[in-house]
């Protein structure tokens, strides 16, 4: 393509040579160093940027040397400034890639929460530039994506030498929580090696909330309780209470009731409709049975008490289970509630000013 435009612009120049004297020699100089071949290669480009644009000038020339008039060529050379112009305004593919276009287009995708694409923006930045926050950033994406181990990944890259090192090791720790990994975050609490030296309150918040959602809490209450920030700490009370008066059914108790009145026990799992139901087609299937005993029918009267034993028994196991199903929802429930309150807390991560601005 760079051979052709040489070529043609070569052509252009020979044609406005050929031009009739009657032409205003200081329109025919103006054209000559328009289009001057002389010139670099680049500044032709620059200067007749459309291909398509040349071609249609050449055409002209050749087609209409012998009747063109000054107001043609004066016609053709303002398509061709037009063109040109527009051209000039697009900018080229080199500037649009250009490191501080990445940098700006990713910090607009990452304050517009499109961590993916800004993930994607700053690793190319990076290519150019060594930033400890695009770092940071990036980390940040993925552990928004929940893509917890690239985010610690980039977390870990940030532990030496970094003005970042105990931002990114509080949320390095923050992402065991976030993905329910509770006795990692023990672990790496107990050892202390990865312990932000200015966030060990907020480390401390952490480490406290997993308490929270193990099956035995800590006896000393008070200390768990201050553990937590001031301003958390009724709401946190709250949880520590609810959980350690919350009402279990006993799954034996449930199955002794309904042994002695199929139904009950589900009534006392609160499945009412279930424990309605087990009654009476227990009770109905029952009273077949006897009926038919009573009339002689002895293979109906034994196939309906089969079914009544059939459905008893497992009305007194569906009461066993039903217990069981209760308890674990009161559990679940309480864990569902506690993250969502956490949660809301940014997981008591502090804010950092430079992430968005």
């Amino acid at each position: 393509m760079l051979i052709e435009v040489i070529k043609a612009t070569k052509q252009v120049k020979r044609s406005v040579n050929l031009f009739p004297s009657a032409i205003n020699p200081r329109l025919k100089s103006w054209v000559n160093n328009k289009l001057g071949y002389q010139k670099t290669v680049s500044t032709v480009l620059e200067n007749v940027p459309n291909l398509f644009l040349l071609t249609f000038y050449n055409w002209l020339i050749n087609k209409m040397l012998t009747r063109i008039t000054v107001m043609q060529l004066i016609l053709m050379i303002t398509i061709l400034g037009i063109g040109g112009m527009r051209a000039q305004t697009i900018p080229d593919e080199e500037n649009l890639l250009s490191p501080e276009n990445r940098l700006q287009f990713g910090e607009y995708l990452f304050c517009q929460k499109d961590y993916l694409r800004a993930a994607d923006e700053f690793k190319e930045y990076l290519k150019y530039s060594n930033n400890d926050t695009i770092r940071f950033k990036i980390a940040y994406s993925f552990d928004k994506l929940l893509r917890h181990s690239e985010a610690r990944d980039n977390y870990k890259s940030l532990f030496f030498n970094s003005n970042l090192s105990d931002e990114a090791k509080l949320h390095f720790l923050s992402t065991y929580f976030v993905s329910g990994e509770f006795q990692k975050f023990k672990e790496f609490y107990a050892d202390g090696v990865f312990l932000p030296a200015i966030y060990s309150a907020e480390t401390r918040s952490i480490n406290s909330a997993i308490d929270l959602f193990d099956d035995e809490l800590p006896s000393d209450s008070a200390k768990l309780i201050n553990s937590f920030p001031p301003i958390h700490q009724d709401f946190m009370r709250d949880f520590y209470f609810r959980k350690q008066n919350q009402k279990y059914l006993d799954p034996q108790t449930a199955a002794l009731l309904s042994a002695a009145i199929p139904g009950l026990g589900k009534i006392y799992s609160n499945e009412i409709g279930d424990g309605i139901t087990s009654f009476v087609f227990t009770a109905v299937l029952g009273a077949l049975a006897a009926s038919n005993f009573n009339s002689d029918h002895t293979f109906r009267a034994w196939l309906f008490t089969g079914l009544t034993a059939y459905f008893y028994a497992g009305n007194i196991y569906g009461s066993y289970s039903a217990a069981q199903n209760y308890n674990a929802q009161v559990k679940f429930q309480f864990k569902v509630d506690l993250k969502n309150y956490i949660k809301s807390l940014n997981y008591f991560l502090p804010n950092i000013n430079f992430l968005c601005n």
